[in-house]
């Protein structure tokens, strides 16, 4: 079983570099010029996605904190690590399957249940829809009050319309929550999970939003997560073209919603794609666009399985020292029962 998940995780680890690989020559050759960024303008943003998983660690570690019980309560150091590596194996695992591994690791080290756990883990994912929500419309209200691109004047009133409908859709879900549970609950298959999860979303986010000091620090945390994550992406558009930063946080954004429902492992070639979408459609070249994203990406995938590689590590580490020490327990057991 676990050489038929290694496997799989090589073959998943293959694809993604191919596809990188074709993607970088693709945009060479659509851009008529290798777009080459030296190797030290990596190293910042690098960083600053560390710094940014970090952070994402101690949210997670606040958020687990905040609903279970007194005695039981994950530490910041588990935390942290299980982030690490849920990212690792998220960047070519397909599907976020990473998830599952923060199941595992704050059970096996803080005794924290996977229910807990994967409650935690939607708590965590509806702070960074709201997150990203804040800053996208941060973006978008920067472009309309500067707009000077006449191709933003044009697309304003549909952006606009997109907008309104969207956050009516979001209203009207959270003050329909029990209607909306029932309807999904009746989907074959997966409604139940569904039903689950909207009840963890409507259950769980109240005992957290109820507690203002646990709020303020989950917000402000989720805020700094998102700043940094779009800011490495402001800095690589800023190393290839003079493009505003309103226009590349706002397309980095949409971009990062390709992530909810990845079709290759990590989103490879989805991210990139939306990005230059919406470079065009704010009237600026798709192909710088996609160049940004194409480097942000590949310098947060190895960010990420770097980090989960040494978590990882410690972890096989630690198993040895803990299998050594139950084993030398176990033989000074035996020894006196025969010497008594």
């Amino acid at each position: 079983m676990q050489r038929k998940q290694l496997l799989k995780g090589a073959f998943s680890l293959l694809l993604l570099v191919v596809v990188y690989t074709s993607l970088y020559y693709l945009i060479t050759f659509i851009s008529g010029n290798k777009i080459l960024i030296p190797l030290n303008a990596l190293l910042f943003p690098a960083a600053i996605y560390g710094l940014s998983l970090t952070i994402r660690g101690i949210r997670f570690t606040y958020i687990v904190n905040s609903h279970t019980f007194e005695e039981k309560s994950l530490k910041f150091s588990t935390g942290i690590a299980g982030v690490f590596a849920s990212w690792g194996l998220n960047s070519f695992f397909p599907g976020r399957m990473g998830e599952v591994f923060r199941l595992y690791i704050g059970k096996e080290n803080d005794e924290i249940t996977a229910e807990e756990t994967f409650d935690s883990i939607v708590i965590e994912k509806v702070f960074d829809f709201m997150g990203m929500s804040i800053l996208g419309i941060f973006a978008f209200t920067s472009l309309v009050l500067g707009k000077k691109n006449s191709r933003i004047d044009q697309q304003f009133p549909l952006m606009l319309f997109a907008l309104f409908v969207f956050c009516l859709i979001v209203v009207v879900i959270i003050l329909n929550a029990d209607i909306f549970t029932k309807f999904f609950s009746r989907i074959p298959y997966v409604g139940n999970s569904i039903e689950r999860l909207l009840t963890i979303i409507k259950s769980k986010t109240k005992a957290v939003f109820t507690n203002r000091k646990i709020l303020l620090k989950i917000s402000s945390l989720t805020l700094t997560v998102w700043i940094l994550d779009s800011l490495t992406f402001v800095i690589f558009v800023q190393e290839i073209s003079s493009i505003p930063a309103n226009v590349a946080v706002f397309s980095v954004i949409i971009g990062f919603l390709t992530f909810i429902f990845p079709i290759l492992p990590n989103a490879a070639g989805q991210f990139e794609s939306a990005v230059a979408f919406i470079f065009i459609l704010l009237g600026y070249p798709g192909e710088d666009g996609f160049s940004a994203a194409l480097y942000d990406h590949i310098t947060k995938t190895i960010v990420a399985l770097g980090l989960g590689i040494i978590v990882f590590l410690f972890l096989f580490v630690q198993n040895l020292v803990k299998t050594e020490k139950n084993n030398s327990r176990q033989n000074s057991v035996e020894e006196d029962k025969q010497y008594p």
